[in-house]
């Protein structure tokens, strides 16, 4: 992993770290001016005390953000609790759940500059693997790992090692807790 410099140039400014009414931290990615990205199981970790989103700081870095948004609300797969097993302090994912590890936030900006979305792939499945193919099955991942929570590192031009039918990936990307819900993509000629 790389220190990202700031302040954040796109994509990294649409990077930022979302803090649960828990206090619990994740990264998310905005994908639209009023809509960010991150994992379901940031508001399950804890047994019977779901959790809920109340700020995502885009471009965060020490303290300081870029824009700070106020957390509406999230919405994920109803099967995604389903799917998870504690054990002591840790939340386990199992497989039939993998796919549904997703959360979709409505956020309205409350201080700073809103920082460019990054956008979204507009097509299929089989023109996202050859994208995948074009690039070499090499990927990009930035967050908030807990190693380094208050800054953004990026593991640049890390290995997909599996595009599962179920959507999702398996990769050699360096991540740790806190990583949790950061992006993953792709650097094409179109951007």
């Amino acid at each position: 992993r790389v220190k990202v410099a700031a302040p954040y140039a796109a994509p990294f400014a649409a990077i930022g770290q979302l803090m649960t009414q828990n206090d619990y931290t994740c990264t998310a990615t905005l994908v639209a001016p009023d809509l960010a990205v991150t994992a379901a199981h940031c508001f399950m970790m804890e047994a019977r005390r779901p959790d809920a989103g109340k700020w995502f700081m885009a471009g965060f870095h020490r303290g300081e953000y870029q824009a700070k948004y106020q957390v509406l609300s999230q919405v994920f797969h109803p099967e995604f609790k389903r799917g998870l097993q504690y054990k002591g302090e840790d939340v386990y994912i199992l497989p039939q759940a993998a796919e549904h590890d997703i959360a979709w936030l409505k956020l309205k900006l409350v201080d700073g500059v809103a920082p460019q979305p990054m956008p979204l792939l507009q097509g299929t499945r089989d023109q996202l693997d050859a994208e995948f193919k074009s690039a070499k099955m090499l990927l990009n991942q930035g967050g908030y790992a807990e190693d380094h929570d208050t800054i953004l590192t990026a593991h640049l031009a890390c290995e997909l090692t599996k595009f599962r039918s179920n959507n999702t990936l398996f990769h050699r990307c360096d991540t740790l807790s806190g990583d949790s819900g950061s992006p993953i993509w792709l650097t094409t000629p179109k951007g």
